[in-house]
């Protein structure tokens, strides 16, 4: 623990000494060391070369006023979304087709009505989801009727194709909720780590960080909590838990897919990721008979894992 806390400053400081965030990003790191052991130097690679900003402003004033042009989302998504991050991967819609190229990977954090806490909740989430897709993360395939190309974040899979003929973009997305629930949850294990540094660390400056943060609501979930809330009891089945775990840094999907449709019969992963979305577009709403038969699916899924099957969705 205190090695990993010693590597964490010695490679923050090389490019952060002395910036507003600097306590968040040792931090940060630390934890992120603490919990994937195996994978130190790629942390170190990303925290170094992923350029961040977090500013007390809306996400898309943050993107203006530093000249991001290569990410974008929905002006309607723009009032729900605190952070968002971009890998090094990408492809500009220029001059009427998409084009490959690399850019510096991006966390963009919005502080706007958020607690010290909670900016760390987020920043931690954003660089979460660029760990978990730094390998095999990026297809791109060009043929004279269709460009494709897909994005990997964790579980989450986007696909963009474009039909440059008549001028077409659309998208598609797999496992993205369920992606996102496990990433929240593993949020909350990353703050833990956090708060573990108290114990033996001396830095004034880093302690009075800790001491400004709120234990109680870095231990909270934070976001997507109405599939949070029905998955968490997976979560905590060890079995699950190194489904995912083992495979999800690598990218290997589909072995994560295989193996718990293994458990719980043909399909079953896709059918638990297709419950939690319909359970968060929901929002909570318990009258609708698709929000009640994907929250009973979803806790069959907890109970019966790995006992049984589960029941087709």
């Amino acid at each position: 623990m205190e090695e990993n806390y010693f590597i964490a400053r010695y490679y923050i400081k090389q490019k952060y000494e002395g910036h507003p965030y600097y306590p968040l990003f040792v931090v940060a790191m630390f934890s992120f060391l603490e919990k994937y052991p195996e994978y130190h130097n790629l942390i170190i690679y990303l925290f170094l070369a992923t350029n961040i900003y977090i500013d007390n402003d809306r996400i898309q004033n943050i993107l203006d006023k530093n000249h991001i042009t290569h990410i974008s989302f929905d002006e309607e998504e723009e009032f729900e979304t605190f952070a968002i991050s971009c890998p090094q991967d990408v492809v500009l819609f220029q001059d009427g087709d998409l084009i490959y190229c690399t850019k510096d990977p991006v966390i963009v954090c919005s502080s706007l009505s958020c607690s010290k806490t909670q900016v760390l909740n987020i920043f931690l989430h954003e660089m979460n989801h660029l760990i978990k897709g730094a390998f095999h993360a990026f297809s791109f395939d060009e043929n004279k009727d269709v460009t494709t190309y897909s994005i990997r974040i964790g579980l989450n899979t986007h696909y963009y194709y474009y039909d440059k003929a008549h001028g077409n973009l659309w998208e598609n997305a797999i496992f993205n909720l369920l992606d996102e629930v496990v990433n929240v949850m593993q949020t909350t294990e990353l703050t833990e780590h956090v708060f573990a540094l108290e114990k033996f660390i001396e830095d004034e400056d880093i302690l009075d960080y800790l001491h400004s943060l709120d234990y109680s609501e870095a231990c909270k979930d934070f976001g997507y909590e109405y599939g949070v809330i029905l998955l968490r009891p997976l979560w905590k089945d060890e079995l699950f838990r190194q489904i995912i775990e083992d495979d999800i840094v690598l990218g290997n999907v589909s072995r994560i897919v295989k193996r718990y449709d293994h458990i719980m019969g043909d399909s079953a992963f896709e059918k638990l990721s297709y419950a939690l979305e319909i359970v968060d577009e929901c929002h909570g709403n318990t009258h609708g008979k698709q929000y009640r038969y994907a929250k009973k699916y979803i806790k069959n899924a907890v109970k019966r894992f790995p006992k049984e099957k589960v029941k087709s969705l």
